[in-house]
């Protein structure tokens, strides 16, 4: 079984956001990864403005460069 919950580190100890379905003293394995702290949506600010095919490929490249950056912290 593999189940994606959210939890918050405080005092030393990861505590989940909710209830989970395992018995006491049941050993899993946890992979943490950082949450962003704020999403800001760019949606609608190039309205309007012409972008060639090139400049949308370098934008790809630079923006997954910067995910697999952050996704290796």
């Amino acid at each position: 079984m593999s189940k994606l919950i959210e939890v918050i580190y405080t005092n030393g100890v990861l505590k989940p956001s909710g209830r989970l379905s395992l018995q006491e003293g049941e050993k899993v394995e946890i992979e943490i990864k950082k949450k962003p702290q704020r999403i800001i949506s760019l949606r609608g600010i190039w309205k309007n403005i012409q972008i060639s095919e090139e400049d949308i490929e370098k934008a790809k490249h630079i923006w997954g460069k910067g995910t697999e950056k952050w996704n290796s912290m």
